[in-house]
């Protein structure tokens, strides 16, 4: 049996899985979920093993504050990030029809 195929990138699982991309890295430093370490230093992941390693972990979440409030505070940079950008877009919108 060949190996699974690890090529993701944290970014790609953590999209999948619905989490940020740090909870991917700190699982992978806690060493909870497998990856692989290109030549250049970034970890690949399948998607498949991570999935299957998480759910074999616990059939009840672990709520840590800590993980917690590290995903909420980049939930919040990017909600703000976001309100920014959609109100630059307005005030664009209104300059080129001539309304302020």
């Amino acid at each position: 049996m060949t190996a699974p195929i690890r090529s993701l990138t944290a970014g790609q699982v953590a999209a999948a899985l619905y989490v940020s991309q740090a909870t991917i890295g700190r699982y992978a430093v806690l060493k909870k979920i497998p990856f692989d370490v290109t030549p250049g230093g970034h970890r690949r992941f399948n998607l498949a093993e991570v999935r299957s390693a998480l759910l074999c972990e616990s059939t009840q979440p672990e709520l840590d504050p800590e993980v917690l409030l590290s995903d909420m505070r980049e939930l919040t940079k990017a909600v703000a990030n976001l309100s920014a950008r959609i109100e630059l877009y307005v005030q664009q919108s209104r300059t080129k029809e001539g309304v302020q």
